[in-house]
């Protein structure tokens, strides 16, 4: 066979077609057809053919027969390394040297542009029939594309690498007769490794706690079946430290065909202590709930009822489903009048959907018998950490017991009024017939004022229901009996206070006893006379409160002290301080009466 140039077809050559292959002819249309780079080269390196392949791998079409183009057609080369090869480096001298077949040689190759591919070699020697190597074929591909994936790949595996290594959580592959094939730094910390060697190869079973084996070697069957599944167990470290672990792992196929699970596995010892201590706290509080004599019950935060004591499912008369009850365990709801109350319209659903804590309100709750109970409720708004709000507990308190005494002490009061009334009345009768003839004489009119005057404060106090009065109302009405005209030379200055029945009595008869003076002998006997009752709040060196009350007379004709003291004197200046345990006193000056009261509240 004889060797054509390329680029000179039909010209000669020294080499011989039996001294190729064996004798096959191979022409320019066989070396066309290849998909692969083909060049032919003499014993001294220099390039006789190529096919256009190898000229769009080189980027160049090499001078054919010109002694500078030896052993490739490459601008330049380099190793897999990264090292520059020379031209006698070139795989082809290599060949030509040694006669010795190179095959698969990976080479990258850069074009005169810059370009830079990669290229698998094959280069064989071209022998005569006695074996003398009389030059070379090479074959080459370019595999810059599968190169290039590779690279890729082992980026991405040795940032998987990286990912796994460094992730807090143990990723382990064991296989499937139990053998840890592979294990990530932080699991080797978890199981107190300090190499891979003193934990791959052993059998799992080495770690699982005893009374786990069983249905971790449960579950990592059905793992290796293609289940994907999660569980919880304890491991025993290599050092004797007990674990509590969550993993998560599925079936994996090994490059060998074996199957094998691959895992990921966190320590959760820290969580299930706290998750125990959640609970234990949880089962406290029910506990203490469940203790209280008073209803209570807990909501989400869209009403629905999570939790109630057995004190409110006494209170209600059933117990309500939980989670699907909304706002309360009530059978019927009603506003202390008697009005129907709907559940979404009650304090613990205004409570929940304002969110905001309800005081003050009062209902009546009926239950499936018919019972019904008022009731103050409590509803309070929860809220976990970030202030988010979740649900609302409520307290039910039974007012029954109270509203019953109450209605008991009204009746009470009612009846002692009614009693104190008719005494007065009877009091009053008695007067008339003892007094007859003589009623409107001095002593007569001063008997039935005063009379008249403890009348009225018992008809303030009355309203109070003798638990307190107002100083002001007491001291109005007691006032009142002066009359228009009087009532106009009448200065009252003072806060308004609440004060016993027992002060309120005592003030009542003093301001009556004052007043009748007064209008007698006093500034109200004058129309250019003037009265003022003025008081206030004084609090001695030990905090304990006093009232300090004064009646000033001023502008009536002068006053002198009476020639001898009468009953209303002596209620003056030592009946009231007795009674109220007080300081009086009742003084004559030149301008008109001053009486002085300080009495402790």
């Amino acid at each position: 066979m004889s060797v054509v140039n390329a680029n000179r077809p039909g010209s000669s050559d020294t080499l011989q077609a039996g001294e190729v292959s064996g004798g096959v002819s191979i022409d320019d249309t066989i070396l066309e057809l290849l998909p692969v780079g083909v060049f032919v080269c003499d014993a001294e390196g220099v390039i006789q053919r190529f096919n256009q392949k190898a000229a769009e791998i080189w980027g160049r079409a090499p001078d054919v027969g010109h002694k500078s183009e030896r052993f490739c057609g490459a601008y330049r080369a380099w190793r897999a390394d990264g090292t520059q090869l020379t031209l006698e480096d070139m795989p082809v001298a290599e060949v030509l040297r040694t006669g010795a077949v190179v095959r698969n040689l990976e080479v990258q190759i850069e074009q005169p542009n810059g370009t830079r591919l990669w290229v698998l070699i094959h280069v064989e020697p071209i022998r005569s029939k006695t074996g003398q190597v009389l030059g070379a074929i090479n074959t080459f591909q370019d595999i810059t594309s599968r190169k290039v994936t590779e690279q890729r790949l082992q980026e991405s595996e040795e940032l998987l690498r990286k990912v796994i290594d460094n992730t807090p959580e143990c990723v382990k592959i064991v296989s499937q007769d139990g053998t840890l094939l592979q294990m990530n730094p932080a699991g080797l910390r978890m199981i107190g490794a300090e190499s891979a060697e003193q934990a791959l190869g052993a059998h799992v079973s080495a770690l699982i706690a005893p009374e786990h084996l069983d249905h971790w070697l449960e579950k990592h069957a059905q793992v290796c079946q293609g289940n994907g599944c999660s569980w919880e167990f304890d491991i025993i470290g290599l050092r004797g430290t007990r674990r509590h672990m969550e993993t998560t792992a599925v079936r994996l196929s090994m490059p060998n065909g074996e199957t094998a699970q691959l895992a990921v596995t966190r320590d959760i010892t820290e969580r299930k202590k706290y998750e125990t201590a959640l609970r234990e706290r949880e089962r406290h509080f029910r506990e203490l709930l469940e203790a209280l004599p008073t209803a209570v019950y807990t909501t989400d935060a869209a009403g629905r009822v999570t939790f109630y004591n057995e004190a409110a499912a006494e209170f209600w008369g059933f117990r309500p489903e939980v989670g699907k009850t909304e706002w309360c365990g009530s059978w019927r709801l009603y506003w202390p009048d008697g009005t129907p109350l709907a559940h979404e319209d009650c304090p613990m659903a205004i409570a929940v959907k304002e969110n905001r804590v309800i005081r003050g309100m009062e209902a009546v709750a009926e239950r499936p018998d018919g019972t019904r109970i008022p009731f103050i409720p409590y509803p309070t708004p929860l809220h976990d950490s970030s202030g988010r709000l979740i649900g609302a507990v409520n307290m039910l308190i039974d007012i029954s017991p109270h509203k019953a005494a109450a209605a008991r002490q009204k009746l009470l009061i009612d009846e002692l009024n009614h009693r104190v009334k008719n005494t007065l009345a009877t009091v009053q009768s008695l007067a008339i017939q003892c007094f007859r003839g003589t009623l409107a004489s001095d002593p007569g009119q001063r008997f039935m004022g005063r009379l008249l005057a403890l009348s009225k404060a018992h008809d303030v106090l009355t309203q109070e229901n003798w638990e307190s009065a107002s100083l002001q109302e007491v001291v109005m009405t007691a006032a009142k009996a002066l009359g228009d005209t009087g009532l106009g030379q009448l200065t009252i200055e003072g806060p308004d206070l609440r004060v016993s029945p027992r002060m309120a009595l005592s003030l009542s008869m003093t301001i009556h006893e004052l007043s009748t003076n007064a209008t007698k002998y006093g500034a109200l006997s004058s129309p250019a006379g003037k009265v003022t009752i003025v008081w206030q709040v004084e609090q001695d060196g030990e905090g304990r409160r006093h009232l300090f009350w004064r009646w000033t007379e001023q502008g009536g004709p002068p006053v002198r002290p009476p020639a001898r003291k009468g009953f209303g004197t002596r209620l003056l200046e030592w009946g009231v301080a007795h009674e109220l345990k007080a300081d009086a006193s009742l003084a004559y000056g030149l301008e008109g009466v001053t009486y002085t009261l300080r009495a402790p509240l």
